[in-house]
């Protein structure tokens, strides 16, 4: 799914236009099983390359561990199709039903349907001097959805694009303790157009394990007792928090 999201954010920009598209089926009849799954696992690495600092951390692998013939599958389904659209709700979504599939009930993880995601940051009114962040951020659907209210009401011209950048890497905070949401948030985010630099793996409750635990949790948003940093404060905080 990443590198099928990398894919269609490279060719989103014009002058790639003319450029062959890679997630594809390659090979022939009798040699596109074993060429298409060769050719995917070279992308990911490619990704992984250029996203390891952002998207992935240390204990991650750069190398799939799917068989051939089910990367194969997966390219023969996605590939006819443009995921990264215009539209985030449509991706936004299909990360929820991706991610929910392997999730357990029992971990007290449940995603929040894009049905009330929506209405719910449209009361809140969020604007580009609101500072957000979703504690127990998921996949990102409040995050994304702030992040397309802002970018409608008041950055719809493409001109403007550096602007809603700006603003989703200033202001868009979330935290989640489930290392996959974290890595599919950013993902998503990233193909957007960033919104990814905040997206952080940690436990958002529990505060005094931040310094030991969550380092970066603690240096982005706690406060330092030990300096002049005091802890970031938001305007908005959106959330539906796991059953703990």
């Amino acid at each position: 799914m990443l590198v099928k999201l990398d894919n269609d954010a490279h060719f989103s920009l014009r002058k790639h236009a003319d450029e062959p598209v890679r997630f594809r089926i390659y090979g022939d009849e009798q040699t596109k099983i074993i060429k298409t799954a060769e050719q995917i696992r070279k992308q990911f690495k490619d990704y992984y390359a250029r996203q390891q600092n952002r998207v992935f951390s240390q204990d991650d692998r750069d190398e799939l561990q799917l068989t051939d013939e089910t990367l194969y599958r997966v390219v023969a389904e996605l590939s006819p199709y443009r995921v990264l659209g215009d539209d985030m709700e449509v991706l936004s979504k299909a990360f929820q039903i991706f991610r929910a599939s392997a999730l357990k009930s029992g971990e007290g993880q449940f995603l929040t349907p894009q049905r009330v995601i929506r209405p719910c940051i449209m009361a809140l009114e969020i604007t580009s001097l609101d500072s957000v962040i979703d504690p127990a951020c998921g996949t990102g659907g409040f995050l994304h959805e702030a992040l397309r209210q802002v970018k409608e009401h008041e950055f719809p011209d493409e001109s403007e694009s550096y602007h809603i950048v700006k603003y989703a890497n200033d202001n868009l905070y979330g935290v989640d303790m489930d290392n996959i949401g974290v890595k599919l948030t950013k993902a998503l985010m990233i193909a957007f157009r960033d919104g990814s630099t905040h997206v952080l793996q940690g436990d958002s409750i529990r505060v005094h394990n931040w310094k030991s635990q969550f380092p970066r949790l603690h240096e982005e948003i706690g406060s330092n007792q030990t300096s002049d940093k005091v802890a970031r404060k938001f305007s908005v905080v959106v959330t539906n928090p796991p059953l703990w």
